[in-house]
């Protein structure tokens, strides 16, 4: 019991699939109920699923239900023919020892012939049914002459059909002997009653029948309802002989005599010429037959394939030409011509939406390896389409090795296959093996491919393989290559990660940008031109634009004229960051200076008074006048320029005007004049000298430290509004400008010291019984007498020193030392 147990399938466990969908069938015997369903085994590949359930029967009636199904499954397994529903697996569960509960019955993919009929007549062409009853009568003649046993059982209800329009034998429940044909009547309610042949009714015990009478009638029928479009109802109807195309008129009586001993066997419908002339069964039958052809035979059959491909089915075409030829390159007997029509089928019909099945990527892949660089060839040209339809995981794991094998310049193939190819004889080279070019075409139709995934690479395969195969092809041999190169590089660089764009990407631009063909150079300028937002300052001013500099002294002016081109866009780049952080920048100072915390700093009355914040009362913040400093030389350079262009001018026209009224103050002075200096040319005097006779008074009271300190007090520390110490209350014009007051400085000390020893002279000269000329207690006297003095100290040291030279202000800083000596040299 174990044993037969065994050989009919039963497990503990049910089988490896997942039913989807039922599928109405309307059976006379009731026993099986059929499911669409996916096996969880073979990567959810479409299967369909029997299934009897002992529940939906009862008494008796489930016993012989059980028994029928159980004899189906093992006449699946035991019969083998391409035109018989081709068994995968079964499994039986019993509730006890003595009951089957439930017996599950796996098949390769097909739908009942009779659901194709109502649901879906119009796809049964005429090319379809002739083919569909050629596997028939071929499965039928098989049973009669191999396994001398009658079917029984033939109706819409045990034919199916597969994917790719094949019609399978199914329904070997009743399958019986030719000997014991007689006990097919206890079973003639298991068969529709139009289809059993007349000899059923009779009861007759020695009627003699051939093995092929019963089913040969039951085929005649099979035809009459096919072409009527599933109107079958009565065998009367079966006279109606229009209802059959001409072409099969003449074959359809044959297996309709009443008689059962001359009706035609099933051979006659498959070996008759008409049928085989026809294009549909020829065509299929050479595919069937493909991988035992000849090689030109092979050729021939693709080659009508793809010239009848627009007229041929869809699902013939997907469903059984792409699996044949397909299998057949795996096996090594079909070359590029059936890789083309794979992929054209494909192309045309393959309306599934999702990702391609995993098994078609897999021959996608061993043809895109393999070593005929045909095969690759037509892989290549389609890979735009085949990337589209790859899942990602498979993408990354499968296809994409096998692309950047492809980027190399050659491929290995083996000798043999070379000779082949050739037409060579002599193949007997062996295992040897010899490099091949790989077309340039061809690589390069894998480097836009390759642009167009990188989205969709992981970390590793873009970042890591995808850059090694690009360092090498930058030094690649052909020129084209290179340059397409930079430029899939360039398309790309925003899916790399950071580090990877640091370290790739301007060395490799650059690099193009010294390759001897003008293509690559204008391709790595322009790469640096769509990637320019990637950089960072350092790079750009560091790297890049000394490299775009090498490129404006090129030797085509093309390259010239994007080299300008790119250059100005990585200017307008770098100042518009320069903006922005200048910007920036002063937001922060003005930030520094009214924040709460800061010391401020007030000036009045010429003195200085510092918050009690301040870490040193009464001093200043030099951190905050060094910033005022700053941007009062920042803000006030232009202005400092014109104003010292203006000092010279006016300094000029002062020498000259200081000239001749020095020359009237000595003729004054020594009697030769009888008028003094006019008050217009006595101002002139003193504004080389920085006003003396206006700061007299301070000399005479303070001396020159005092007028010293009231000018710096009121030049330098005076400022325009009350307040702490800022940018704007430094700001002052140019001629008040620190500069101008250590000028103004140095011109002051120069003339006290002149004026000192003017006095002194004077008073050396004066002879001892002369009397001074205005008497000591007389102010006003005094003042003449101070007055006619400086005049006459101020004629000799005009008259002594060079002014002009003296107080020049481009020159007075660098001068300083040694004027200031000859100035405080006595005179003699």
């Amino acid at each position: 019991m174990q044993a037969l147990l065994k050989l009919i399938g039963k497990e503990s466990r049910g089988v490896p699939c997942r039913p989807t969908r039922p599928i109405p069938l309307d059976d006379p015997a009731q026993v099986w109920s059929v499911h669409d369903a996916v096996s969880t085994r073979d990567d959810e590949r479409p299967v369909t699923l029997f299934v009897f359930e002992r529940q939906r029967h009862q008494g008796s009636q489930a016993n012989a239900r059980a028994l029928l199904a159980r004899n189906g499954v093992q006449r699946l397994r035991t019969v083998r023919h391409p035109d018989v529903l081709r068994y995968l697996e079964s499994t039986e569960a019993s509730a006890n020892a003595a009951q089957t509960e439930t017996i599950q019955l796996v098949t390769e993919a097909v739908v009942p012939l009779q659901f194709v009929i109502r649901a879906d007549p119009i796809s049964l062409s005429l090319e379809a049914i002739v083919w569909g009853l050629f596997c028939i009568a071929r499965a039928l003649h098989f049973i009669h002459q191999e396994m001398k046993s009658v079917h029984g059982r033939l109706s819409p209800a045990t034919v199916f059909v597969t994917t790719g329009g094949d019609w399978k034998l199914g329904g070997l429940e009743v399958l019986t002997e030719h000997s014991h044909w007689q006990r097919l009547r206890d079973g003639r309610t298991l068969q529709f009653a139009h289809y059993w042949p007349p000899e059923m009714h009779q009861s007759s015990e020695s009627l003699s029948l051939p093995v092929h009478a019963l089913d040969a009638w039951a085929f005649g029928c099979l035809m009459y309802d096919l072409f009527s479009h599933g109107q079958y109802h009565s065998t009367d109807e079966l006279r109606r002989i229009e209802v059959i195309p001409e072409p099969l008129r003449q074959l359809y009586p044959q297996f309709l005599a009443a008689d059962g001993s001359k009706r035609a066997p099933l051979s006659a419908f498959f070996e008759h010429e008409t049928m085989l002339q026809m294009p549909f069964v020829r065509l299929n039958l050479a595919l069937d037959r493909l991988p035992l052809t000849e090689r030109w035979e092979k050729q021939t059959v693709v080659q009508t394939l793809l010239e009848e491909l627009d007229s041929l089915p869809p699902h013939f075409c997907m469903g059984k030409a792409s699996p044949l030829l397909q299998q057949a390159i795996d096996l090594g007997v079909a070359d590029a011509p059936a890789v083309q029509a794979v992929l054209r089928i494909r192309r045309r019909f393959d309306t599934k939406q999702g990702p391609a099945e995993p098994a078609f990527i897999n021959s996608v892949t061993r043809w895109l390896t393999c070593s005929q660089i045909e095969l690759r060839a037509e892989v290549i040209e389609s890979l735009d389409w085949l990337v589209e339809r790859t899942d990602a995981k498979l993408l990354n794991s499968v296809l994409f090795p096998a692309m950047v094998a492809n980027l190399s310049p050659s491929v290995t193939v083996s000798a043999s296959h070379v000779g082949a190819v050739q037409g060579s004889a002599d193949n007997r080279v062996g295992s040897m093996t010899t490099e091949r070019p790989l077309p340039t075409p061809l690589r390069d139709t894998v480097l836009k491919t390759i642009s167009t995934i990188a989205p969709r690479l992981n970390e590793r395969n873009l970042n890591q393989v995808l850059m090694g195969h690009f360092a090498k092809l930058q030094l690649d041999p052909e020129s084209t290559i290179r340059t397409n190169t930079t430029v899939c590089l360039g398309k790309i660089a925003t899916s790399l990660n950071p580090t990877t764009r640091r370290k790739v990407l301007v060395a490799a631009f650059t690099r193009a940008m010294r390759d001897p063909f003008p293509p690559a150079r204008s391709a790595g300028i322009l790469a640096l031109q769509a990637t320019a937002d990637l950089y960072s300052k350092e790079e750009m001013v560091g790297r890049i634009l000394p490299a775009l500099c090498q490129g404006l002294g090129d030797s085509v002016a093309d390259v010239r004229e994007q080299a300008f081109r790119v250059i100005e866009g990585y200017l307008e780049r770098l100042r518009g960051i320069h903006e922005q952080e200048k910007q920036r920048e002063e937001r922060e100072r003005v930030a520094d200076i009214h924040r709460p915390n800061t010391t401020s700093t007030a000036v009045g009355g010429g003195t200085r008074a510092s918050s009690s914040s301040s870490p040193s009362p009464g001093s200043w913040q030099l951190a905050n006048i060094a910033a005022s400093l700053v941007d009062v030389f920042d803000g006030t350079n232009t202005a400092s320029q014109a104003g010292r262009a203006a000092s010279a001018t006016s300094n000029r026209s002062s020498d000259q005007a200081t000239t001749v009224a020095t020359t009237e103050m000595k003729a004054w002075a020594s009697g030769s004049a009888s008028q003094p200096p006019t008050k217009q040319q006595q101002p002139l005097m003193d504004s080389k000298s920085n006003r003396l006779v206006s700061e007299q008074p301070r000399v005479v009271n303070g001396g020159p430290q005092a007028t010293h300190a009231a000018s710096m007090r009121s030049n330098a520390f005076a400022p325009s509004e009350p307040g702490s110490l800022s940018a704007s209350s430094l700001a002052r014009p140019a001629a008040e400008s620190l500069w101008e007051t250590a000028l103004a400085e140095e011109r002051m000390l120069t003339a006290n010291a002149v004026i000192s020893r003017g006095l002194a002279t004077n008073t050396s000269n004066q002879r001892p019984d002369e009397e001074p000329p205005i008497a000591p207690d007389s102010v006003s006297a005094q003042d003449n007498f101070l007055t006619q003095t400086k005049r006459s100290s101020l004629s000799e040291a005009a008259a002594s020193t060079d002014w002009g030279q003296l107080l020049n202000t481009g020159d007075a800083r660098r001068r300083r030392p040694a004027k200031l000596g000859a100035a405080r040299r006595p005179t003699g």
